[in-house]
């Protein structure tokens, strides 16, 4: 045994030594101490026991004392090797086991049912690895653990990479990377279950999987925690549902200020899914999930209330119904100031989807530029009794569609991105928003310009307007705002940074120069604007440029010499269809689109363009602002002397 000077070890550590003149310092492995475990039992409270760098094969049971410190050369460095048939590290508080008992700096490796499990106990895990379980978590904590577990990793366990039964909020989840756990169940990242209302905070939790759902956090039976300020993202549920989170039989879950991306779930809830249970949705980014229903988000089956709130939902892929969000078997719940903005369903409700006696509350939110593959680019309800008021439902195509004679849902003092209203063939033919579809709808009176008390509009139509060998100058559409303040861009040579680093706010102008950028470099690019409040828009859609090189522009071949019309996306197209094309000279460019009998219906372009690649929208109107028949139409492209045509086909 080796006795040192434990007050500065407690100052270096951060943990309280309640009498310093008895505290020991034992050493593994040592004659004393040979193994871990024989440290451990040798130890008295406030005692530490530093183990060496190695592998050590062991099973360890933590003693039956308060407050000895555990610690490692480094997560890579001290790796606890355990028993395929127990855990790695088991700690039973018989007594009381607080945060001044510390498991720091080291490796929990390859434990049959866990690596490390927790009965009553509550230390203070730091800076550890627990990885590669045969078959349970990586971590378990039961029967009111309030342990705090931070800056670790837990990764490649065949169970959830933490599991959580009967702890309250005490027990703390920070900071820590859950990564690439594999379940045949439910919560591949974190299980919180039986009553469990731990704070998970701050932490990144990806690539996990879960057959049944909840591949990135499960929670159940009463659980209700806090997941605040986490990353959840690529998780999947290959068989289930919620892909980011899943909630479920009376939870109660705090989800605020997440940031859940790229999770996919086989059947509901790509990014969340709830169903019997009513948790708190406020603040979060739900970016590109995708599921059969409910892209983002699905409420399904008697989701008591649900409140969801200021989040933005963000090009979310269904592959059926709701790409941004999926209301079914709803009673009543409130759904206030959110911004759904570019999700995508194969079939209906690009936007939102309300079915089978669905009753959200949606109000003061934007739904804008969301593209459904059959009916409802913005909202689809079927069945369902919506209410939707103060709310922007623009440039969707098909604003709101409604498949039943059997409901009729209010959406009235909503914004349909005209001063006209909504386009509806019989109460409103002249109306050049949005379109409603011919069933029942309860749209009147409506709003002469965008509600502000909603999400600002993400600006449209960016492009690029010139180049040099160290600038870009690119311009987009005004936003129709009435309290817009200014707008902002977002750039970057790098495309792993989200959002991108560099920001350049530029005041209410719709043109802008990058200067100072690097040579023949290419950029990615994205606008956004923001209000007097300071409420910011999500991105415009991405713009990709780049500055000349003189050295590549003097070898430059011929096919940039050529005018290019690239084909248009998507086609056949019902809402609105985006067309791509290249000008090899500053000068004019115009496009237009001609019908069968070779009639002009509309112009799309007619301006200077710069020599580049340019994009335009058409949302299948024409020069009136009334909707083109479905049928075939002629692209036309005419710049620098030269002309393109292509074939694209309007839809019902």
């Amino acid at each position: 045994m080796q006795r040192c000077i434990p007050l500065l070890a407690a100052l270096v550590l951060g943990f309280v030594v309640p009498d310093p003149s008895l505290a020991a310092t034992w050493n593994v492995p040592s004659p004393e101490c040979p193994t871990i475990q024989a440290g451990l039992d040798s130890a008295a409270t406030s005692d530490t026991v530093l183990v060496a760098a190695g592998e050590y094969q062991e099973s360890l049971f933590w003693p039956y004392r308060n407050g000895i410190v555990l610690i490692g050369a480094g997560m890579d460095s001290t790796v606890v090797v355990g028993d395929q048939s127990e855990c790695v590290l088991l700690m039973v508080d018989v007594v009381e086991i607080d945060s001044t008992t510390v498991v720091q700096d080291l490796c929990l490796r390859g434990g049959g049912d866990a690596g490390l499990i927790l009965y009553g106990a509550s230390p203070h895990l730091r800076l550890c690895l627990v990885d590669s379980t045969h078959n349970g978590p990586g971590i378990a904590c039961f029967s009111q653990s309030r342990a705090v577990i931070g800056n670790c990793h837990i990764t490649d366990n065949q169970g959830p990479g933490i599991l959580i039964e009967a702890c309250d909020s005490a027990l703390v989840i920070k900071e820590n990377a859950i990564l690439r756990n594999v379940t045949t169940e439910y919560g591949g990242g974190i299980y919180c279950g039986e009553q469990c209302s731990a704070t998970i905070w701050g932490n990144v939790i990806a690539q996990n999987t879960a057959l049944s759902g909840g591949a990135g956090v499960f929670c159940s039976h009463g659980a209700s925690p806090k997941v605040v300020s986490n990353t959840i993202s690529a998780n999947a549920a290959p068989s289930g549902h919620g892909g980011g989170i899943y909630c479920w039989e009376y939870s109660y879950a705090s989800i605020l200020d997440n940031v859940i991306a790229n999770n996919t779930a086989e059947q509901n809830g790509g990014g969340i899914y709830c169903t019997e249970c009513s948790p708190a949705v406020q603040g979060n980014w739900i970016l590109g999930n995708e599921a059969a229903y409910g892209g983002g988000i699905a409420c399904c089956c008697w989701s008591p209330h649900p409140e969801i709130s200021e989040n933005i939902l963000a090009n979310n892929v269904a592959l059926y119904d709701g790409g941004g969000l999926y209301c079914y078997h709803n009673i009543p719940s409130p759904i206030q100031r959110n911004a759904l903005v570019r999700n995508f369903a194969v079939r209906n409700g690009g936007g939102m989807a309300c079915v089978d006696e669905s009753f959200p509350a949606l109000s003061n939110s934007t739904i804008t530029e969301n593209v459904a593959g059959s009916h409802g680019d913005g909202v689809y309800t079927e069945d369902a009794f919506p209410t939707l008021s103060s709310c922007n439902i623009a440039f969707n195509g098909y604003g709101l569609h409604n498949a039943s004679y059997a409901s009729v849902p209010v959406a009235q003092n909503n914004w349909w991105g005209h001063a006209t209203g909504p386009w509806h063939s019989g109460g409103n033919p002249a109306g050049q928003g949005d379109s409603l579809s011919t069933y029942a709808w309860d749209f009147v009176p409506w709003l002469a310009e965008a509600d502000t008390t909603a999400p600002p509009f993400p600006p449209m139509g960016l492009e690029l307007d010139g180049s040099g060998e160290n600038f870009l100058v690119v311009s987009w559409q005004p936003v129709p705002l009435a309290d817009l303040e200014a707008y902002r861009i977002y750039f970057d040579s790098d495309t792993t940074g989200f959002p991108y680093a560099d920001t350049l706010d530029v005041g209410n102008v719709t043109q802008a120069l990058l200067p100072s950028l690097g040579v023949g470099t290419t950029y990615y690019i994205a606008v956004t604007c923001y209000d007097h409040g300071n409420d910011e828009s999500w991105y415009s859609a991405e713009l990709i440029a780049s500055t000349n090189n003189p050295a590549a522009n003097a070898d430059a071949s011929d096919k940039w010499l050529t005018l290019r019309l690239d084909p248009n996306l998507p086609n056949p197209f019902r809402a609105q269809t985006a067309i791509s094309y290249f000008v090899p000279a500053h000068g004019r460019a115009q496009l237009e689109v001609y019908d069968l009998q070779g009639r002009r219906v509309v112009t799309l372009e007619d301006a200077i363009k710069a020599l580049g690649w340019h994009s335009v929208l058409w949302n299948g109107r024409d020069e009136a602002g009334l909707r083109a028949s479905p049928g075939v139409y002629f692209l036309r492209l005419d710049a620098g002397g030269q002309r393109s045509a292509r074939k694209l086909v309007l839809i019902k």
